[in-house]
């Protein structure tokens, strides 16, 4: 039986990174690692240090065993495309209850209208 290939670590980092609706600015943001450095990991990389690899796969809320090819990715939920959006609804998570609730009625009325 013939072995398929597995994709490269830089393909399957830049593929969970984009299917996440995140660009390498983001994710460099996330784990505090240089924007340069995500390209680079995304372009040349094969070996990281154990560090760096758990800071990916955290910020992509991803498994290493994911992100090095050995089990398959799993995507739960189409990504967000707009990315204002995105960054909007990490602010929704430190507003307090009453706030939250309020935001989520106009957005039922917003939505109730269409």
């Amino acid at each position: 039986m013939p072995k398929t290939k597995r994709a490269s670590f830089p393909d399957r980092l830049a593929q969970i990174r984009k299917a996440k609706g995140l660009t390498q600015y983001d994710l460099a943001e996330m784990t505090g690692i240089s924007h340069r450095m995500i390209v680079h990991y995304e372009n040349h990389s094969k070996k990281l240090s154990p560090d760096v690899l758990i800071r990916l796969a955290k910020a992509l809320n991803a498994s290493i065993d994911e992100l090095m090819g050995f089990k398959p990715t799993t995507e739960k939920e189409p990504p967000l495309k707009n990315r204002r959006l995105l960054k909007k609804l990490k602010v929704f998570d430190t507003l307090s209850s009453d706030d939250q609730k309020a935001i989520l009625k106009h957005i039922e009325a917003l939505s109730n209208k269409q």
